[in-house]
């Protein structure tokens, strides 16, 4: 599973736990419509720290909460396309 499917997924099950719809959810994070149906679509492939942030604290949590649970803790990110430092 990829990076941006497991985020939706998250996204999804937190919705769910907290009765709250993907629209609504969109709405508190200030989030367009077609920006959160791509991110729980996992068709927005690399959702910045500022959506992530903001859809965490629509849901009453902090980042580090949103991002703590075992299948984003267990999946191994690509270095390419990295610079190595020098």
């Amino acid at each position: 599973m990829d990076y941006n499917q497991i985020l939706a997924k998250r996204i999804q099950e937190l919705c769910e736990l907290k009765q709250i719809s993907i629209e609504i959810l969109g709405q508190k994070a200030r989030i367009s419509e077609r920006t959160m149906a791509r991110i729980v679509g996992g068709l927005y492939k690399n959702p910045g720290m500022a959506t992530i942030f903001r859809i965490a604290y629509a849901l009453d949590m902090t980042m580090a909460e949103f991002l703590d649970f075992p299948e984003i803790n267990d999946y191994e990110f690509s270095e390419s396309g990295l610079e190595d430092p020098e």
